[in-house]
């Protein structure tokens, strides 16, 4: 009797049942997490795998095709004109296996020299050398791969490679291999603390319920995706569902872990039962209740009822439900095989005296694993968030409004291309359309000057209502939109007065004349404009309103589409000063989301600070013309002393806008002789150039050339060709390096002389800018001495 008793003493309590349990159930959470980050985040091809199942997830497909079309259509007009259709085709491109293979390949490259670069140099390497590092390995691996990576995507390699959560990959990659031996170790005191416990079945049943709880921490990871899709975004819902969509696929052993420890610690938990584990004991308790519901009508018919939907599922959806009953079954196996194993080993013994688990315990377990659910669920969402931050601007890679020679330039040097009745497009359905694109696209495409007129207006059962029906003058309506237009208003009530005009008229609308001709809601477009500066991180954009609307409306509309934080208001002084490069990369408050907005008011301009009057900015032409012989330069609103020139270039004869004459308006030749006309005639340089049809013609690549002709003359072009031969000397440089500065955006070439025919006496006149001295300066080299030449600011001149 006294060798059991020392025996029973040398067994385990509940303390020591509850500590061994908890500390065997942690290692064995660790190493689920070691096995993880081994196969899916460490190893080169385990993260190729998931990359390229992610790429097949809808979100991910959608996004990707999303951004490519954007970039695409910034240099294809036919892109921009079919976006849609084009961003479905390269969505289900990349959903073919041979797309799926060249990303298989790709990221698993890239994964090697993101983890190269890292073991090199992880404190001093930037991430544009992380770009070349991982190029360079790409050229010598495959170069044709390396060929066909654009140079944004090798951008997100390097900052992938630089984020604080892969240097935390990096210190755990050394000791990742310890998952094993440590699991092993854990499932070894799970099993010392069920076979030495005083009480097995409490021992039992406490290694159940923490390797549950454990589990239900791992799971908790997966719950938190639609959390994380929403911190992932910035600003860019599709953008969070792809990244969450990729979280999701990597994650996915992770949370099929976790959802297997839940499963087996409730088997265990539930195995001793209160007959301890008798399975042919609960097979004839299972038939006696069979037997005795039968006999009850209501039990019978929920039976009948149960069968016949088990039925409908199996013709209906016969993949799932099968699928469904195999999963059943397997859960229902794994439940036997445990206590099969536990009864097997001594462990678990027949007892029929075992008490019943309470209603309470029960609840207390499920509880207990719904918060280690949220708690995980919790800290992944802060780790995302940490990990997510707005993207900042880089004009030495993309440039100021998609170049390089444009940041350094004083705004009053600069040529905009303007898009005259940027609302009035056929893509939103307006009769006597003046564009073929929406807005973005526009955008997309170069336009960076956009001319909207504003109107109140509301929503009459489809149509748009504006408040001037039987007050237009009808024959100077029919001049300028033609016949059909004024039959059209005539047929829904515009012009008579028969229109219902009750309703919410302080709805603002972009419209041209009359909003029954084509509307487009202001909120929507400021929408438009608001994504393009989110993803286009150093453009800046001027929007000039011819406003019938009150400025709180049109301040309400900008603050709705978040545009307000990007208002810039710049004083007529601040023109000859003020660079690009100053906008999208401000030395001071609001430098990780800029001021690069600028709104102008033909109307109201001047009732508020952040909404200046357009003709005190600008001096601006005659607008109206029926051919290209009637063109002139003559002075028009703004009179002659604004220190920026408009030129409006678009025709308007008799009837709506023609888009087969813009083919000639906009060509190159008719475009530059109109801006050496206006040279000569205004003793300035033209600043904006307007025109319909933007995607019609020349008209983006003759403004390209403007600004080209004054970046010669200004010297910055040769500045920035001096530091990239500079750079191109280095006998370090590697193929990679050379590609990356042929890869920077640059205005087109134009020679000296050429220069000098385009711009005329005005080239003498143009300052050089003193920001690209520094330029050089930084770049190791002195810049040569600025020319004698007298050099005046444009507002100055007659």
């Amino acid at each position: 009797m006294a060798a059991e008793t020392r025996a029973s003493d040398r067994l385990l309590g509940r303390w020591g049942v509850r500590l061994l349990a908890l500390a065997g159930c942690f290692l064995v959470t660790v190493s689920a997490f070691g096995w993880w980050l081994d196969s899916r985040v460490l190893d080169d091809q385990g993260f190729a795998d998931v990359v390229a199942k992610a790429s097949q997830q809808p979100e991910v497909r959608d996004y990707v095709a999303d951004q490519a079309t954007l970039r695409l259509a910034s240099s294809s007009n036919f892109v921009s004109g079919a976006r849609p259709i084009v961003t479905d085709a390269v969505s289900n491109a990349i959903a073919t296996p041979p797309v799926e293979d060249a990303i298989r390949e790709f990221a698993a490259r890239a994964h090697q020299q993101v983890f190269k670069t890292g073991t090199s140099q992880r404190v001093d390497i930037d991430a544009q050398q992380a770009s070349t590092t991982i190029r360079s390995a790409l050229q010598t691996i495959n170069p044709s791969l390396s060929k066909k990576l654009p140079a944004n995507v090798l951008d997100a390699s390097a900052t992938i490679s630089q984020n604080s959560a892969v240097d935390t990959a990096f210190t755990i990659s050394r000791w990742v291999w310890l998952w094993l031996p440590i699991g092993i170790v854990g499932i070894a005191l799970l099993a010392i603390a069920m076979a030495r416990a005083r009480d097995r079945v409490r021992a039992i049943r406490t290694v159940g319920i923490v390797l549950a709880v454990s589990g239900a921490l791992l799971a908790g990871v997966g719950a938190a995706t639609p959390a994380l899709a929403a911190v992932a975004a910035n600003g860019d819902a599709a953008r969070g569902e792809a990244v969450a969509a990729f979280i999701g696929v990597l994650i996915g052993r992770l949370v099929g872990a976790g959802l297997a420890f839940i499963l087996i610690g409730l088997a265990v938990a539930l195995a001793p039962g209160k007959d301890g584990g008798d399975l042919r004991d609960r097979v004839q308790r299972v038939r006696g209740w069979v037997e005795r519901k039968r006999t009850s009508p209501r039990w019978r018919f929920a039976g009948g009822l149960a069968l016949f939907l088990f039925a409908a599922s199996v013709l209906t959806r016969p993949t799932q439900t099968a699928r469904t009953l195999v999963e059943l079954l397997a859960v229902l196996g794994l439940y036997v095989a445990v206590v099969i194993c536990l009864r097997a080993s001594g462990v678990l013994a027949t007892d029929h005296s075992i008490p019943r688990l309470k209603k309470r315990q029960v609840a207390g377990v499920f509880g207990s694993m719904v918060v280690a659910a949220i708690l995980t669920a919790t800290v992944a969402v802060a780790a995302v968030a940490a990990n997510t931050s707005a993207p900042s601007a880089n004009p030495e890679q993309s440039g100021c409004n998609g170049y390089m020679e444009l940041c350094p330039q004083p705004i009053d040097q600069l040529v905009w291309p303007a898009s005259h009745n940027a609302m009035s497009s056929s893509a939103y359905n307006f009769l006597g359309a003046e564009h073929t694109i929406t807005i973005p696209e526009q955008l997309n495409s170069g336009a960076r000057f956009l001319m909207l007129d504003a109107y109140y207006g509301y929503d009459d059962n489809g149509i748009v209502r504006t408040n001037l029906a039987g007050g237009v003058d009808r024959k100077t309506l029919e001049k300028e939109r033609g016949p059909d237009a004024v039959r059209a208003l005539d047929r829904i009530g515009a012009l008579t007065g028969t229109a219902d005009t009750s309703g919410h008229k302080q709805d603002v609308y972009f419209c041209h004349d009359l909003c029954e001709l084509g509307a487009v809601r202001a909120s929507d477009v400021f929408s438009g404009v608001s994504d393009f500066l989110d993803r286009n991180l150093t453009a800046v954009v001027v929007l000039d309103l011819e406003d019938y609307v009150q400025p709180k409306d049109v301040r309400a509309a900008l603050d709705d589409a978040g545009l307000g934080p990007r208002l810039l208001t710049l004083t007529p002084e601040q023109l000859h000063t003020k660079t690009l490069l100053d906008i999208v990369t401000p030395k001071k408050k609001q430098k990780d989301a800029p001021r690069r907005l600028i709104v102008v008011s033909e109307k109201h301009g001047g009732v508020e600070k952040w909404l200046p009057k357009t003709y005190s900015l600008f001096q601006e032409t005659p607008y109206t013309f029926t051919s290209v012989k009637d063109f002139t330069c003559a002075p028009n609103r703004g009179g002659k002393d604004k220190p920026l020139l408009l030129i409006n270039h678009w025709l308007r004869p008799d009837g709506p806008p023609d888009p087969t004459a813009a083919s000639n308006v906009n060509s190159r030749a008719v475009l530059t002789k109109r801006f050496k006309a206006c040279i000569a005639r205004r003793k300035r340089l033209p600043n904006a150039v307007a025109v319909d049809f933007t995607s019609i013609g020349d008209f983006n690549p003759t403004i390209n050339r403007f600004n080209a002709a004054v970046a010669k003359v200004t010297g910055v072009s040769d500045s920035i060709d001096r530091v990239v031969a500079f750079h191109r000397r280095r006998a370090d440089l590697t193929q990679a390096q050379l590609n990356e500065l042929k890869g920077l955006r640059r205005l087109p070439r134009i020679s000296g002389a050429d220069a000098l025919n385009l711009l005329g006496p005005l080239a003498g006149q143009l300052v050089h800018p003193p920001q690209i001295d520094e330029f050089e300066r930084d770049n190791g080299l002195q810049p040569p001495p600025v020319s004698t030449t007298t050099t005046v600011p444009a507002a100055a001149n007659p």
